[in-house]
């Protein structure tokens, strides 16, 4: 006989999550993501979409996608596994349980910055291979 399926499993282990100190909801209860919309999308949007084409991937979602690459050393191909294996990131995201995650690939180039250390989106300046602390932004 297998394990009989809690019903609202997602619920249980996210509330089990919180008590053990997650951090990334801790990080996003304790910054305003809406503040760095308009500089992202100045910096990494084109300005004409009326081509067609896939929809642009939110802009907070994008940054925070390069945020946890960056906490955890994790490249493009490997994000978009992890997204879909962890629920704390998923949470992080604002995504619902089921959501398909963003292709990451497809917006590394517009998120690479164009001196050594910075995100793109924002202008961070920093060392070559300088980290930071989570939450560090």
């Amino acid at each position: 006989m297998g394990k009989q399926i809690i019903m609202y499993g997602a619920e249980v282990q996210l509330e089990r999550l919180s008590k053990l100190g997650d951090p990334l909801e801790k990080i996003n209860a304790a910054v305003n993501w809406e503040i760095f919309r308009a500089p992202i999308r100045k910096r990494v949007r084109k300005e004409d979409y009326s081509k067609g084409g896939r929809p642009p991937t939110d802009e907070i979602m994008m940054f925070k996608i390069t945020l946890l690459q960056d906490w955890n050393n994790v490249s493009d191909d490997s994000m978009e596994y992890l997204i879909n294996d962890r629920l704390s990131f998923q949470r992080f995201l604002g995504m619902e349980l089921g959501e398909k995650s963003p292709k990451t690939t497809l917006f590394g180039a517009q998120k690479r910055a164009p001196r050594p250390g910075g995100h793109v989106c924002l202008g961070v300046q920093g060392k070559p291979g300088q980290r930071r602390a989570p939450g560090a932004v």
